[in-house]
C-alpha cells in the first residue's frame, strides 16, 4: 500500500478548505447603500421643467447568472399632468465593463441604448419603449399605470459590486396640454432606505421616552406642590 506523501495531505486539505469558503455575494450600491440579492431600491422622479410630471422607480436585485446583475424594474406614473407617459429610464454604471450588445430588457421597456436622454444629460444604459433614450415614442405608462419587466445588465470582467448613479426618467407628452417633453431626476432623500428609517424609528423612540419621562417629572413637581 502506497504511502500518501504529506505534501499531497496539505494540498488536499487546502483544497477542500478553499471549497468550503463561499463565493462573496455580489452586491448592488446606489445612493451609499449596499444591496443584496432581494434588495429593493426605490427612487422618486419630478421633472426638470415640469413639477407636476413624476414618477416612481423601483429596481429589485435578484441576483446574478454569469456576467448579468439581474433586476425586476417597476415604474409608476405619478404625474398629475392627464397626458405625461414616461418612455424609458436610465443611469450611470460603474465598476466593470457594460456590454449594451448584450444587455437585455423585457416587459414594457424592450429597448437598449446608451446617450442623450435629453436637457444636456446624457446615460450609460437605458431601457426604452422608443429607439433611444431620448424617446420618440408614445410608449410607456401614463398617469396612474406602472411600467414593469426584467433588466439584466451585462458587465464584463464581473466585479464583487457596481454602483448605479444619476438615475433618470424620460417623459413625453408633458404639461397641462400634453405639448411638451421633459427628463425627471431624483429627488433627494425622496424614499427612505431601510436603515434610515431605522434610525427614524429609534429616534422618534428617544422622543417618545423623554416626552414621558418630562411629563412624569412634571407630575410629581405638581403633587409636591399640592
Amino acid at each position: 500500500m502506497r504511502r500518501v506523501s504529506k505534501i499531497a495531505l496539505a494540498t488536499a486539505a487546502l483544497g477542500l478548505a478553499a471549497a468550503a469558503i463561499p463565493a462573496q455575494a455580489a452586491t448592488v450600491l446606489y445612493g451609499g447603500n449596499t444591496y443584496n440579492t432581494g434588495g429593493a431600491i426605490a427612487i422618486n422622479f419630478v421633472g426638470v421643467n415640469y413639477p407636476n410630471s413624476k414618477g416612481t422607480l423601483t429596481l429589485t436585485f435578484t441576483g446574478t447568472s454569469g456576467n448579468d446583475y439581474n433586476f425586476t424594474y417597476s415604474l409608476l406614473n405619478t404625474s398629475t399632468d392627464p397626458l405625461t407617459n414616461i418612455s424609458g429610464f436610465g443611469f450611470d454604471v460603474t465598476g466593470g465593463a457594460l456590454d449594451l450588445a448584450t444587455t437585455t430588457s423585457t416587459g414594457t421597456y424592450t429597448g437598449i441604448s446608451s446617450g442623450s436622454i435629453s436637457g444636456g444629460y446624457s446615460v450609460d444604459v437605458c431601457a426604452t419603449a422608443g429607439p433611444n433614450c431620448a424617446g420618440g415614442a408614445n410608449g410607456g405608462p401614463t398617469p396612474g399605470h406602472t411600467a414593469s419587466g426584467t433588466l439584466a445588465l451585462e458587465i464584463n470582467s464581473l466585479p464583487n459590486s457596481f454602483t448605479l448613479t444619476q438615475p433618470v426618467i424620460r417623459m413625453q407628452n408633458t404639461g397641462p396640454r400634453g405639448d411638451g417633453s421633459d427628463i425627471g431626476l431624483a429627488v433627494p432623500g425622496g424614499v427612505p432606505e431601510p436603515a434610515t428609517w431605522a434610525m427614524m424609528l429609534l429616534g422618534f423612540g428617544g422622543i417618545g421616552m423623554a416626552l414621558r419621562r418630562s411629563r412624569r417629572r412634571n407630575s410629581g413637581m405638581l403633587a409636591q406642590i399640592a
